[in-house]
């Protein structure tokens, strides 16, 4: 059990820092529309709430990332690192939809051909959290030390990977 909770542990410094990525990747594509739409004379960029949105966007992904950072280097020093791990796990995944959300709100509902729709973004927030929830449900099972508890979370966390990689995840 304890290599299980040791890879369990990893796996949440690997969801974190997948969720930093989606982060960014949004991040990028909001400065680059506010630029390019103009509203009343000057591009949206210049707007002083658009201004602090991207700011409040920064400011998460770095957190987000120095958690991530954080916590692998807690594991490669081979200290306990399962508290540093669960922190960049927990804020990077709510950092994520955060920035997405305020993506969003820059992009004024208009999304780019390349860009998720409503429909695509909902659905990756779904799978994410029913990603979130079959790792809670291993780490009951981790804890409680019950085989049988333990493959009921694994067979369930293993559909929702099989679906996330369906979709293209």
């Amino acid at each position: 059990f304890e290599y299980a909770k040791k890879m369990l542990n990893g796996s949440r410094i690997v969801m974190g820092s997948l969720c930093v990525g989606i982060a960014h990747i949004a991040f990028n594509k909001a400065i680059a529309y506010s630029k390019q739409r103009k509203a009343f004379g000057s591009s949206i960029s210049e707007f002083q709430l658009t201004r602090e949105k991207i700011a409040d966007m920064k400011t998460w992904i770095s957190a987000g990332r120095l958690l991530c950072m954080h916590a692998a280097r807690a594991r490669e020093s081979g200290a306990d690192f399962s508290s540093e791990a669960a922190q960049a796990k927990v804020f990077s995944t709510e950092m994520s939809v955060r920035v997405c959300d305020s993506a969003i709100q820059i992009f004024g509902g208009h999304f780019e051909p390349d860009w998720l729709t409503p429909a695509q973004y909902k659905q990756v927030l779904s799978e994410l959290n029913n990603l979130n929830q079959h790792h809670q449900e291993l780490s009951y099972a981790l804890n409680n030390e019950s085989g049988l508890m333990m493959q009921l979370a694994l067979d369930t966390a293993k559909s929702g990977g099989e679906a996330m990689l369906a979709m293209g995840i």
